[in-house]
């Protein structure tokens, strides 16, 4: 069986000065964040931020039978698949609630809400 060995990037250059190192660190951070696809598009997380307002008015809400910003039951998060990110609702990033609700609407872009926030 084959152990994958993981170097700091300090390690990986050697023969640079320290505050090389720290320059070309700070610059591969900020390239691989520019990178990387959101996990929610923008438009769509600003339609549930409306139902997080309606909601809690708090990502960290910690139930006790409603979690997170957006009111999640802990058998909806765990059952839409909530458990990759965190295992509660309040645990996760706002971006990994609402793709969780996402999963629990099959995917439906604008949010259901049949309470009293249907008129937002």
């Amino acid at each position: 069986m084959r152990r994958l060995i993981t170097l700091p990037l300090v390690a990986l250059m050697p023969m640079m000065p320290v505050h090389h190192t720290a320059h070309v660190a700070h610059h591969v951070k900020a390239h691989v964040a520019h990178h990387v696809k959101p996990l929610v598009a923008p438009q769509v997380m600003k339609a549930w931020n409306r139902v997080y307002r309606c909601e809690t008015h708090n990502w960290r809400d910690r139930g006790p039978f409603y979690m997170g910003g957006l009111g999640m039951t802990l058998w909806n998060w765990q059952h839409h698949g909530g458990l990759r990110f965190a295992p509660t609702p309040y645990l996760a990033t706002p971006q990994q609630q609402v793709w969780v609700a996402l999963q629990i609407q099959h995917g439906l872009p604008t949010p259901d809400q049949t309470d009293w926030c249907v008129n937002w």
